[in-house]
């Protein structure tokens, strides 16, 4: 909600939506993050507007805090991955190389769309992995997530050797 998270682990197949609210009964456990509940049952009980994302506007968002957190982050797109689970869009900002992560049945197509070295603003669960070393993965909600800010340009080393081969010929 607006005033924190927590990560719910369940083998439940009820699916929920941004916005539903839930009532869960699992067992805690103790992480370097935020509280999480394995093993957890869940129930919707009802509807509300979805929290905003929290921007982050630095590189260094590499922090337990952030754990559980509906998070916005600019970052240049090195490339989709697919397995056989999941899509997932390798992202850097700054020095800093992450995953976003999203349910291949979600996905779809339009997620190949996207050229890499695109600028994308991703918003997603941000998820904290103590390590070693520490890292982080969003996971996100649907391919609407992911929005090109700059596309990446056509000219790239590779279609200008094309190009310049064939002006040679």
């Amino acid at each position: 909600d607006e005033t924190a998270g927590a990560r719910i682990e369940s083998e439940q197949p009820a699916r929920v939506r941004p916005g539903d609210v839930v009532e869960v009964a699992g067992f805690p456990a103790v992480t370097p993050g935020k509280p999480v509940l394995r093993n957890a049952v869940l129930t919707v009980v009802g509807r509300e507007n979805e929290p905003a994302p929290i921007g982050m506007s630095t590189p260094n968002g590499l922090a337990p805090d952030n754990d559980a957190e509906l998070v916005r982050m600019n970052a240049h797109l090195l490339s989709v991955l697919t397995s056989p689970t999941e899509r997932v869009l390798v992202l850097q900002t700054g020095d800093t190389v992450f995953e976003a992560g999203i349910d291949k049945a979600e996905a779809g197509g339009t997620l190949d769309a996207i050229r890499p070295g695109s600028l994308v603003s991703v918003v997603g669960v941000y998820s904290y992995h103590w390590g070693p070393p520490p890292s982080f993965r969003l996971v996100l909600r649907s391919p609407a997530d992911v929005a090109v800010m700059a596309a990446a340009p056509w000219w790239t080393l590779r279609h200008t050797a094309v190009m310049v081969g064939m002006l040679i010929m």
